[in-house]
């Protein structure tokens, strides 16, 4: 059962294809399981023979000695493990030789403590050990303190959801942003669907963990394409740790955003091609909000032109390093594929000159994109907003698993809901039947024809019909076993009754 958790082959067949991210420490939990069940039925009939007693004794000791080389053996390991090995053997020794002594009482109860004895030892030992390292190494996964209610507090004043989404930003913790309410993108779970991962990076957004954790992205575009109306900012007070209580001076910033539900008109928007992040901003957003200026290297330097007094935006997924705009603070970035992807940064705002230079150090040889650099014109974009706003959806609804969106009469082409168009999505114009909603440059969408007056969109998890089947069945399937158990167990209790 090890080796087959542990074999490629049989690893992905267990996993049903797919690896979870930390899978060697979730198969313990399952190893772990399976050995509880094996020890069951080795004991349900009495304590094991010596010749089975020690070929199990072997088989954990082989297994001991193979797991020497790995990261996580301390001192602390092999000394606990032998102790505790130890007191079993003496538990099952004493339980021999209270079963030779049936008139002994005291010799079972003393086996029962010895077993207790070393069960609870390692255990405290493991826990204290984990909880030293964890201390000590992981930084990302401090306590919840001021810091997260600092923040929850803040997302809760600023709440505006369904006219738009208020985003959290940053807080410490994988998961601590669910904890502090809002509406960001930034939190971690191994279901993560990939097309939200991919469609959120394309973009520009970062991710851990192979896209399982999508990061929050602080870009105006970005918060105009998915209607955050109004971001949190953290900047630490003190140190983020396991010893220490995170700190953080908060702050809360509104801006005007189109509506969570948009119309797009028919027809391809006259912006920038390619395939940048900001090429794919301008795409979805319908309006050339950036200019790409040509990008020259050389060495560590990159240099360009644009217009003075617009917003400098780094692009680098796979960039490790510093990134310094000339007369501005440095900027660093943590791309390290394919776990990590960076999210674009601003670096600053373009002198008077026109001259934009950038002075990289970079801590890894990673390329650049074609396109490492965008200069955000803010007008542009505060054009491109009151014209979303102006035809965008006039009142906007949500419940559990739906939005509703009123639109205004005669509405044409796309209607846009900002959210990823997963499975699970299904949408309707108006009194339409719902049919599996449409994409839109990656965004659920809904054809429009003139004649809706609204649209509504619900999700349901893929699966969750079959799912309930199986599960369903499964629980029929114990039910039946049971009551065959039952029904064999008596008969033979009825024919002694005979």
């Amino acid at each position: 059962m090890t080796l087959s958790l542990q074999w490629e082959p049989t690893h992905l067949l267990w996993h049903a294809g797919a690896s979870p991210n930390g899978g060697p420490y979730r198969q313990t939990f399952v190893l772990c399981g399976l050995l509880i069940v094996g020890g069951w039925f080795s004991a349900a009939r009495g304590v094991p023979r010596p010749a089975a007693l020690l070929g199990g004794g072997a088989l954990l000791g082989a297994l001991a000695l193979a797991a020497r080389g790995s990261v996580d053996i301390d001192p602390w390991t092999y000394p606990a493990f032998g102790i505790a090995a130890a007191l079993v053997l003496a538990a099952v020794l004493v339980a021999l030789l209270g079963e030779r002594r049936n008139t002994a009482r005291v010799l079972p109860v003393l086996a029962v403590a010895l077993l207790l004895a070393a069960q609870a030892g390692e255990a405290a030992v493991t826990g204290k050990r984990i909880e030293e390292r964890q201390r000590a190494e992981v930084a990302w996964s401090p306590r919840i303190g001021p810091w997260h209610t600092a923040v929850a507090e803040e997302a809760a004043r600023a709440d505006a959801w369904p006219r738009h989404r208020t985003d959290p930003g940053e807080v410490p913790g994988g998961n601590d942003v669910l904890v502090v309410g809002g509406q960001g993108p930034d939190y971690y779970s191994s279901l993560t669907s990939e097309i939200t991962s991919r469609t959120l990076a394309s973009l520009g957004f970062g991710f851990y963990a192979k896209g399982r954790h999508p990061v929050t992205l602080d870009n105006p575009v970005t918060d105009a394409l998915f209607s955050i109306g109004t971001r949190i900012r953290s900047t630490p007070t003190g140190p983020v740790r396991q010893d220490a209580l995170p700190r953080a001076t908060v702050s809360a910033a509104t801006r005007p955003v189109p509506p969570l539900v948009t119309v797009r008109p028919a027809g391809r928007p006259a912006t920038h091609p390619g395939d940048s992040a900001f090429a794919r901003q301008e795409r979805l957003l319908g309006a050339d909000v950036y200019e790409l200026p040509p990008v020259t290297r050389t060495g560590r330097t990159l240099t360009a032109r644009c217009p003075a007094g617009s917003q400098v935006w780094f692009w680098g997924p796979e960039y490790r390093g510093g990134a310094t705009l000339a007369g501005e603070r440095p900027v660093h970035f943590e791309g390290k594929p394919p776990a990590v992807q960076a999210p674009m940064r601003t670096l600053g705002t373009v002198p008077g000159s026109g001259a934009v230079r950038i002075e990289l150090t970079p801590e890894a040889e990673r390329g650049l994109p074609r396109q490492p650099v965008g200069c955000l014109l803010q007008d542009r974009l505060d054009s491109a907003v009151r014209q979303l706003t102006a035809t965008g959806a006039t009142e906007v609804s949500t419940t559990g698993h739906t939005v509703t969106a009123r639109l205004p009469q005669g509405s044409t082409g796309t209607a846009v809901l900002a959210a990823p168009r997963i499975s699970g999505w299904r949408c309707a114009a108006g009194d339409a039947e719902p049919r599996p909603a449409r994409a839109y440059q990656g965004l659920v969408a809904v054809p429009l024809d003139g004649r809706a007056a609204s649209v509504t969109c619900s999700f349901r998890p893929p699966g969750l019909t079959l799912g309930g089947a199986v599960g369903a069945a499964a629980l029929l399937a114990l039910l039946a076993t049971w009551a065959l158990h039952r029904r064999g167990a008596a008969w033979p209790r009825r024919r002694a009754a005979r």
